[in-house]
C-alpha cells in the first residue's frame, strides 16, 4: 500500500477557479485478480492541470484500457497504447460527483487481465461548468443573437472577473493567424478580438480594450505589420497600454511556429494537425486542444514543415489529424507516423468532421455557429474549449448538427449574428 497527499490543486476551466482537494490518495493494488507475473499496477499518479496523469508498469505497447469508476458507474474511459495515460475528468464526470469527498476507482484492463486502485477526490463548491454571464449560464437549446459576437463571447469568457489580464488581437481578414492562437488564448484565459479595415469596428475593439483590460494588462498582436499596422500599437499606447507583444512569422506556418514557441510544450502536449488552407477543421479541433493543453499545428496539404515536425517530436503524444485526405494527404500521415502514432478524424464535409471530433470528446454540451465564415467559429471555439463543450457548424441547409445533438440527448447554444436592419 502506498499513499499520496496531493493538496490544493487548482484547476481553471471555463474561467471558474476550481480548487479540487485530492487528499489521502490511497492506492490499493488488487494483484490477486491477475497472475503474479502479469500483474498490472499504477507506478505513478499525479495531477497536471485538469488531467489525471497515470503511468502503469507495463510498457510493451500492448493495449491497456483505463476507466474511472464512481460507485460502480463508469464516468469515462481512456484508451491508450503504451504505459502513459492522461485522463481528463470532463464536465459530465464532475456533474456525477457529489460535493465533498468522492471515492473513485481506476480500473485497468490488459488483454482481459484486470486490476484496480482507489483514490479520493474532494469536489468543492465551484466545478468546471459554464456560468459566467446570464446569456451563457446554461445550455438550454436556445439561440443567442448578437450583432457583435466577438464582444459577447469575450464578456462570457470574462465572467465574474472585473477585467482581463491579457487580450489577443488578430486581423479579421486572415484566419490562419487567429486560429493558430486559439490554444494560446485558452491557456491565458484571454479573448481574441479582431482588428478590421472598417474603422468603426477597429474603434469598437479599442474601446472594448480600454474598458476591459487591466491597467497593467497585456496585448498580444498576432501577425506582422502588414497584417496589423504599427498605427494600432500607437493607438494602444495613447490609451496607456504599454505592455504590447507582437507574435509573427514570414508566413502562416512561421507565425504558427512563433506562437508555439511562446507556449510550454513537453511530452504531455497533444498536437492537433489541421490544414493551413481553411479555418473549419482547426476551429473544430481548438476546444479539445484547449481542454487538453494541446496545440494547433498547421499543415500544407502534402507536407508539414520540418520546424513544426521538430515541435511534434517534443510532444510524444498521439497526433490528431483533423480532416480527410482531401485536405491533409496521406503523405503527411506518413511523415507523422515516423515519430508518433496518429489518429484521423474526418467526414465528407466540415459539418461531418465537426461531429466526428465531437464523438471523440464524450460530452454532450455544444456551441453551434456558422460554418461559412471564420470570425465567429474561431472566437466561439475558445469559449467552447474553456467550458468543456464541442463546436458544431450549422446553416439553413444543414441540419446534421441538431440531429446529432438529439441523438446524444445533448444541450446546445446556437450563436448567430443578428440581421442588420
Amino acid at each position: 500500500m502506498s499513499k499520496f497527499d496531493i493538496k490544493n490543486n487548482k484547476i481553471i476551466s471555463g474561467f471558474l477557479l476550481s480548487t479540487i482537494m485530492l487528499a489521502n490518495i490511497t492506492l490499493n493494488s488488487f494483484a490477486g485478480r491477475v497472475k503474479a507475473a502479469e500483474t498490472i499496477r499504477i507506478q505513478e499518479l499525479k495531477v497536471t492541470g485538469s488531467n489525471i496523469y497515470v503511468v502503469v508498469n507495463h510498457s510493451e505497447g500492448k493495449k491497456i484500457d483505463i476507466s474511472i469508476v464512481d460507485k460502480n458507474e463508469e464516468l469515462m474511459e481512456v484508451k491508450r497504447r503504451g504505459n502513459r495515460f492522461d485522463i481528463a475528468l470532463d464536465g459530465n464526470a464532475w456533474d456525477k460527483l457529489e460535493k465533498g469527498d468522492n471515492k473513485l476507482e481506476i480500473r485497468l484492463n490488459r488483454d482481459g487481465k484486470y486490476a484496480s486502485e482507489e483514490f479520493n477526490v474532494h469536489k468543492g463548491e465551484k466545478i468546471p461548468r459554464l456560468g459566467r454571464v446570464d446569456s451563457y449560464n446554461s445550455y438550454s437549446n436556445k439561440e443567442i443573437e448578437a450583432r457583435d459576437v466577438e464582444y459577447d463571447i469575450a464578456n462570457a469568457i470574462k465572467g465574474k472577473r472585473d477585467k482581463f489580464t491579457t487580450i489577443i488581437l488578430a486581423s479579421d481578414k486572415y484566419y490562419a493567424d487567429s486560429l493558430s492562437a486559439t490554444p494560446l488564448a485558452g491557456r491565458l484565459s484571454a479573448p481574441l478580438l479582431y482588428i478590421s479595415d472598417d474603422e468603426d469596428k477597429t474603434t469598437k475593439t479599442l474601446d472594448y480594450i480600454k474598458d476591459n483590460l487591466k491597467k497593467d494588462g497585456k496585448i498580444i498582436i498576432i501577425g506582422g505589420n502588414g497584417v496589423i499596422s504599427e498605427d494600432i500599437e500607437d493607438r494602444l499606447r495613447n490609451m496607456d497600454v504599454n505592455n504590447i507583444e507582437r507574435i509573427y512569422g514570414e508566413d502562416r506556418y512561421k507565425t504558427n511556429e512563433a506562437i508555439l514557441n511562446k507556449m510550454e510544450i513537453d511530452y504531455n502536449t497533444t498536437p492537433f494537425i489541421v490544414s493551413g488552407d481553411d479555418f473549419a477543421d482547426a476551429s473544430t479541433a481548438a476546444p479539445q486542444a484547449i481542454r487538453e493543453g494541446g496545440v494547433i499545428i498547421l499543415s500544407k496539404k502534402d507536407k508539414i514543415e520540418d520546424s513544426l515536425l521538430d515541435i511534434i517530436k517534443v510532444c510524444e503524444k498521439d497526433a490528431n489529424i483533423i480532416g480527410g485526405k482531401g485536405v491533409i494527404d496521406e503523405a503527411v500521415e506518413k511523415q507523422l507516423n515516423k515519430i508518433v502514432y496518429t489518429k484521423r478524424f474526418e467526414g465528407q464535409t466540415r459539418y461531418e468532421t465537426a461531429i466526428a471530433v465531437a464523438e471523440n470528446n464524450r460530452n454532450n454540451q455544444f456551441i453551434i455557429t456558422t460554418g461559412k465564415t471564420f470570425q465567429e467559429p474561431i472566437v466561439a471555439s475558445i469559449l467552447a474549449g474553456l467550458d468543456g463543450s464541442n463546436l458544431l457548424y450549422m446553416n439553413d441547409e444543414n441540419g446534421e448538427a441538431k440531429d446529432y445533438i438529439e441523438k446524444v440527448n445533448g444541450k446546445y447554444i446556437k450563436i448567430s449574428k443578428e440581421k442588420e436592419n
